[in-house]
C-alpha cells in the first residue's frame, strides 16, 4: 500500500507498563486509580473516574498517566464482552494511575496517540481481540504480549494519521453531543411524567395543575396518596385486558404465512418463523397494537410497548392488550404501564436484576390514577412532544455511530485515504 508500512502493535508503544492497585489512601502519595469499571462499553471514560489509592513513589514513577496515554483491559470481560476495551486518557491533570487489570500503552514520538487509540478500539469492535483471549479461573485474560505481535498496516506520514485522528474525533464528538442531548431529554421526560401523573394538568389552560401544597382543596386521599378531585382510582383489568399469545411449537413453523411474534422482535430483529394455520383472532397483532412483554429482560425486553412492525401472530411470553376505549386512551395506557414499570418488576419472579416473568394477576391487579379522556389526550400531546424530540436525537445517533463505523474501516485500513498538506 503506498505510504503505508506493516508494523506489529508493539512498534507503535514502545512504552508498556503494568498497573498498580496500591494500598488505602492515606492522604500521602495519593492517586486517582483508573479501573476497568471506568470505561464504558464504547471505549471511553466515564464521566466519574477512579477511586484513591496509595502508590508507592518508586512505582508510580511509570505510572503516572499523561496526556495521551492509551489503558488496556488485560484482565475481566465477560461471556458478551472481550477483554481488551481501551480508553484514551485525555486529561491534562496530574495525580491519575492505573489499576493492576490494566496496562500503560505509550506509543513512540512517530505515532499520533489519538490515531492509535482508534486503532485499538478497531482491533477491538472487530473482534480481532478474540484471538488473543485466555480464561483462567473465571476471569478472562488478554493475551498481551501475543497481541502486540499482531500485524497493521498504517500510514508511514504522521500527518496522515492526524488526519485521521482529526475526522474520527469529530464524529465522536458529534456522538457525545447527541448523547447528552438524549440525556437531556430523558431527564427532562422523567421529571414531567412524574408531574403529569400526580398532579394531571388543568385541560382548559394546557398548564400543570398546581401541586396538593399550592391548592390542596384541588386533590383527595386516595390508597395511592392525594390525586386531583376529578380522577378515578382504577385497577389495570377494569381498564384493559390482557391476552397472552399462543405457544408456537417447532413443528408449527413455516417458511411461509403470517409471521410469529417473539420476544426477541420485540427487540428490533427482523428475522421471523411463520404459522400458515388457522389462527384465533385474539393471537392477531398488527401494527399500533400495545404489547406487554411478560417475560425477558429487565431493561431490555420486559415490559410495554407499541409493536411497529408488520401484522402477524403473538406468542406466548407477551400480552395483548387492548384498552377500553371509552375509560384509557391506548398512548395513555401505555405510558400508565411505563409509569408503573417498577412496581410490575418488584411484583415479578426470577432473577431480579436479569430476566423477569410476571402474571397476568400481577399486572392487572396494580392501581393507577386515571384522569378523563381529555385530560389523558392533553398529557399525551405533552409527553408525544418530547418523545418525538427523543425519537429524532436517537436517529442521528444510530446515523453518526454508522458513519463513525463505516469511517474506521475505511480510514484505519487504508481503503479511503485523506489527503494531507
Amino acid at each position: 500500500m503506498h505510504e503505508w508500512k506493516e508494523r506489529q502493535l508493539k512498534d507503535i508503544f514502545p512504552i508498556s507498563t503494568p498497573g498498580e492497585w496500591g494500598a488505602e489512601p492515606d492522604g500521602i502519595n495519593n492517586f486517582i486509580v483508573l479501573r476497568a469499571a471506568d470505561f464504558t462499553k464504547d471505549c471511553k471514560l466515564r464521566d466519574e473516574i477512579g477511586v484513591h489509592r496509595k502508590i508507592p513513589v518508586r512505582k508510580i514513577r511509570d505510572r503516572e498517566l499523561i496526556r495521551g496515554d492509551i489503558l488496556i483491559e488485560k484482565s475481566g470481560g465477560s461471556p458478551d464482552q472481550p477483554v481488551g476495551r481501551v480508553v484514551l486518557f485525555n486529561k491534562d491533570d496530574k495525580g491519575y494511575s492505573f489499576s493492576n487489570f490494566l496496562q500503560l500503552l505509550r506509543v513512540s514520538a512517530d505515532y499520533e496517540p489519538t490515531w492509535a487509540y482508534y486503532l485499538l478500539v478497531s482491533l477491538y469492535e472487530t473482534n480481532v481481540v478474540l484471538n488473543y483471549q485466555q480464561q483462567t479461573t473465571g476471569i478472562i485474560n488478554l493475551k498481551l504480549e501475543e497481541y502486540l505481535c499482531e500485524k497493521v498496516q498504517i500510514p508511514a506520514k504522521k500527518s496522515e494519521q492526524q488526519k485521521i485522528a482529526h475526522i474520527l474525533t469529530t464524529v465522536d464528538n458529534l456522538i457525545e453531543k447527541t448523547q447528552s442531548l438524549i440525556d437531556k431529554y430523558t431527564a427532562v421526560k422523567q421529571g414531567m411524567m412524574h408531574d403529569l401523573f400526580t398532579r394531571g394538568v388543568d385541560v382548559a389552560t394546557g398548564e400543570l395543575r398546581p401541586s396538593y401544597e399550592q391548592a390542596p382543596q384541588l386533590y383527595k386521599e386516595t390508597e395511592l396518596g392525594w390525586v386531583p378531585r376529578e380522577w378515578e382510582v382504577r385497577s389495570f383489568d377494569e381498564i384493559a385486558e390482557f391476552v397472552n399469545g399462543n405457544s408456537f411449537k417447532s413443528d408449527e413453523w413455516r417458511e411461509s404465512g403470517l409471521p410469529i411474534i417473539r420476544i426477541q422482535n420485540l427487540n428490533g430483529e427482523n428475522t421471523f418463523n411463520y404459522f400458515d394455520g388457522k389462527v384465533d383472532p385474539k393471537w392477531k397483532v398488527k401494527c399500533g397494537d400495545l404489547l406487554f412483554a411478560w417475560a425477558g429482560q429487565r431493561g431490555v425486553s420486559f415490559g410495554p410497548r407499541i409493536w411497529s412492525g408488520q401484522d402477524g401472530v403473538l406468542n406466548q411470553h407477551i400480552f395483548k392488550v387492548t384498552e377500553n376505549p371509552d375509560r384509557v386512551d391506548r398512548f395513555f395506557l401505555l405510558c400508565l404501564l411505563r409509569q408503573k414499570i417498577e412496581v410490575i418488576e418488584d411484583a415479578a419472579h426470577g432473577f431480579k436484576d436479569s430476566f423477569l416473568h410476571v402474571t397476568r394477576g400481577e399486572i392487572t391487579g396494580i392501581h393507577i390514577a386515571l384522569p378523563g379522556k381529555d385530560e389523558q389526550k392533553t398529557i399525551t400531546e405533552k409527553i408525544s412532544k418530547v418523545e418525538r424530540a427523543l425519537d429524532l436525537e436517537r436517529g442521528h445517533l444510530k446515523k453518526y455511530r454508522l458513519i463513525k463505523k463505516g469511517l474506521m474501516q475505511d480510514l484505519l485500513t487504508g481503503k479511503v485515504r485523506v489527503a494531507t498538506e
